[in-house]
């Protein structure tokens, strides 16, 4: 099973991903390219033309991709070809098949120890979604194939897809710095594209190379002019500058994300899938304006359990239901940071109070306010319109299901234990919510209550 990209994916990647995704023609550029061209025509160029590493051919390279792909899940071991190119470079293609071509220039730039490193952020990009974009802009931009669909590329979907490779190659470099336990070699693998040679007959200082970087940063948030520059040297570049991202993978890994990451990494690498720690699957603003099973899916999927709803009377906006997400009592966090699986996961949604001749319509089932406190719960109900609530106590166990103290084992609504979403009740009706006591007393304190409570009917 494949390690959830989630923990690797940078969030410059992730808003450059979005800003490409809403730009105005971009879903037909994708159906148009998957429509005129797949993976067998670009086979066919590989299998033409370069030379296919195997388990037979070049067995020391293969098997350095399947070690990689082993640690990241990924199941079926991508291609992998050797192009005769007087550029070092490295570069993944396909749609439904992946295939990785190294140019014979790195080969002979590069020692072979770091060989893994150039894998390890080729996988990454196999790993977290990027081949398929990558693929559409080496057919378009770079090689202007597939003319049916130069047509459908505008200059700002072009722009578009520059400006997402360059921030694309951060999470690749992530990947890369997780697997290597540390950014040494990332940093070593970048001063030899720099310029470094295995012929020169001395060893570069990285922490030199590292001051380039930071002496770059530095002039870039100096002065407006410096970023207009900036901004110059990298139009059409679909690489960030070597000694930058050397710099910005050395201070990531300073970072507690990257330990926490790594830790979760490991886990994975042990068998171990349930995490304490999870990555957060979307932004505040990336929950908002959706539906609210649909929240709460996404939550479950990536593993919070301490889920909840808060429903906020009033009209819904077309777009959804869901106002927010509040995670462990935060609003400020971002897509792929890590929170406790326990943490509060509160979902603020709208429900339009629906009233008729005196009657009020639920707007929850009995499961929903399971996951409520007693406290939030009779908010909700008297927001409704409900006046005749009680909040009973439960402290006799052999009959109840395993329910947390302070937890709402159930809603009794006119006799109804386990009412249904949308029924209708009279506002006037007797609504008991039971929960789990804080305090076990004596079992026969109780008895009678609980009996008599247990004892109604359910629907």
């Amino acid at each position: 099973m494949a390690i959830n990209p989630e923990v690797f994916i940078d969030k410059h990647d992730r808003a450059a991903t979005k800003m490409l995704h809403n730009m105005p023609g971009f879903p037909g550029v994708i159906r148009v390219f998957q429509t005129v061209w797949n993976d067998k025509n670009i086979r066919l160029s590989l299998l033409s033309s370069k030379i296919r590493v195997t388990d037979r051919n070049m067995p020391v390279y293969y098997n350095m991709l399947k070690d990689i792909c082993e640690k990241l899940g990924i199941d079926e071991i991508p291609e992998l070809y050797i192009e005769q190119n007087p550029f070092p470079n490295a570069y993944t293609i396909g749609d439904q098949k992946m295939m990785i071509v190294l140019t014979t220039a790195l080969l002979e730039t590069i020692p072979m120890e770091l060989l893994p490193t150039v894998l390890e952020r080729e996988c990454g990009h196999i790993l977290c979604g990027h081949v398929l974009y990558t693929t559409i802009a080496c057919l378009l931009i770079w090689r202007n194939i597939a003319s049916p669909l130069l047509s459908k590329v505008s200059p700002m979907i072009e722009n578009g897809f520059y400006r997402w490779m360059v921030r694309s190659e951060y999470t690749a470099d992530r990947v890369a710095v997780v697997l290597d336990g540390g950014c040494d070699k990332l940093i070593e693998l970048y001063m030899y594209y720099a310029g470094y040679t295995r012929n020169m007959p001395f060893a570069p200082d990285k922490n030199e190379f590292l001051k380039q970087g930071e002496e770059y940063a530095a002039l870039v948030r100096e002065a407006l002019l410096n970023r207009f520059y900036e901004g110059f040297n990298r139009r059409r570049q679909d690489h960030p500058f070597c000694a930058f991202r050397a710099y910005n993978c050395a201070r990531w890994v300073e970072t507690n994300e990257f330990s926490q990451v790594c830790s979760y990494i490991a886990e994975e690498m042990q068998g171990i899938t349930e995490h304490q720690l999870i990555p957060i699957p979307a932004t505040p603003k990336e929950f908002g304006g959706r539906a609210l099973e649909d929240v709460k899916q996404q939550l479950q999927e990536a593993g919070f359990r301490n889920i909840s709803v808060s429903i906020v009377i009033g009209k819904a906006p077309q777009k959804g239901p869901t106002i927010s997400v509040k995670i462990d009592g935060r609003r400020d966090y971002t897509a792929g940071e890590f929170a406790d699986r326990d943490a509060a996961c509160i979902i603020s949604c709208f429900f339009e109070k629906d009233t008729k001749d005196g009657k009020i319509r639920l707007p929850g089932s009995a499961s929903y306010y399971a996951g409520l406190s007693p406290e939030q719960a009779e908010k909700e109900l008297r927001e409704l319109g409900f006046g005749n609530l009680t909040l009973l106590p439960l402290v006799y166990e052999r009959k109840m299901k395993k329910v947390e103290p302070g937890a709402i084992d159930y809603i009794m609504i006119d006799g109804l234990k386990k009412p249904r979403k949308h029924l209708w009740f009279d506002k006037n009706v007797d609504v008991i919510i039971a929960f789990r006591d804080e305090e076990d007393t004596d079992e026969a304190d109780n008895d009678a209550e609980l009996e008599e409570a247990l004892s109604a009917p359910e629907e």
